[in-house]
């Protein structure tokens, strides 16, 4: 049974981060502010999720593992990466290599969320 994990990780954290351009577009404010609200305690906890899904599907796209969860190839992988980095930007701040990747990344945020929402669309459907 082929469940798409990697599509759902991209998908939730691709929403978090474009949050604010949604607000932006005129989705109401209240129904954004409620759900990361109720999302933001989990943040670091979903990129590390984000980040363990990505490995494995990377081991098994490079015939290293056989643990079919994703039906994208190496570009998906690499969005679900640089997600889960974007989104737990405060899990790894301590490391130098994360903190300087965030400052390169913190301006396109929001168009990292939408490839992230793009990309697990694409693998959800």
């Amino acid at each position: 049974m082929y469940i798409p994990l990697l599509g759902f990780a991209n998908l939730l954290s691709g929403l978090m981060l474009l949050a604010p351009f949604l607000v932006r577009i005129g989705v109401s404010k209240t129904f954004v502010d409620d759900a990361m609200h109720k999302l933001n305690p989990h943040r670091k906890i979903l990129a590390l999720a984000d980040l363990g899904i990505g490995a494995v599907a990377l081991l098994n796209r490079l015939g290293i593992a056989h643990i079919y969860i994703s039906s994208g190839g190496f570009p998906q992988i690499i969005v679900v990466f640089v997600v889960g980095l974007t989104l737990g930007h405060q899990a790894f701040k301590h490391v130098a290599a994360f903190a300087n990747f965030y400052k390169k990344v913190e301006p396109y945020q929001e168009y990292v969320g939408g490839l992230g929402v793009l990309f697990g669309l694409h693998a959800i459907f």
